[in-house]
C-alpha cells in the first residue's frame, strides 16, 4: 500500500521530527515529504488557536501533494 509520511517540523516540540523518521522507517517502501508551510507551522497554530483561529485551517493545502502522490 503506498504511504506518505510528511515530516514533522524541527521545532515541534509536541510532535518531534525523529517521529516522523522513525515511521518511515517502520513503513518499507514508504515515502517522506515536507509540508507545504514552514517549520515552525505546529507551535504558530497553538498561538492563533487562542484566537479562536483552526487549528488545522491550512491542511487545504495539503490537497495538490496528496493528490500528486495518489497519481504515482
Amino acid at each position: 500500500m503506498p504511504v506518505l509520511i510528511l515530516r514533522n517540523g524541527g521545532s515541534d516540540l509536541s510532535h518531534t521530527r525523529r517521529t516522523t523518521d522513525w515511521v518511515h522507517e517502520l513503513i518499507p517502501g514508504s515515502q517522506i515529504a515536507d509540508p507545504p508551510w514552514p517549520d515552525d507551522e505546529w507551535n504558530r497554530r497553538l498561538l492563533l488557536q487562542k484566537e479562536g483561529r483552526g487549528l488545522f485551517e491550512n491542511w487545504p493545502a495539503l490537497a495538490p501533494q496528496i493528490l500528486d502522490f495518489l497519481k504515482h
